[in-house]
């Protein structure tokens, strides 16, 4: 029996948005560590209510980084017609 793949259009569509859903993540990772940084040399120079607010805002940065990573796992509604004919 030989099977040919007449398009890999819809493999490719969901990798796409795979992908920019890992992207999201990342960047929101990367946010919480400019803001831990920020934090740090705040604190460094004494600056008290810059290193306080820096420190609210890294522990919501964190928390929104966490919901992103946990929504990101699952596929999106858009995903889900695309995997069923991509599989």
């Amino acid at each position: 029996m030989r099977v040919e793949v007449l398009s890999e259009y819809p493999d490719v569509m969901l990798a796409d948005s795979e992908r920019e859903r890992r992207r999201g993540v990342v960047e929101q990772l990367a946010r919480v560590e400019s803001l831990r940084e920020e934090r740090g040399q705040a604190r460094s120079e004494g600056r008290w209510l810059a290193w306080l607010r820096l420190a609210f805002g890294v522990s919501g940065a964190k928390r929104e980084a966490d919901r992103q990573h946990i929504a990101s796992v699952f596929p999106t509604a858009r995903e889900g017609p695309v995997a069923k004919r991509a599989g």
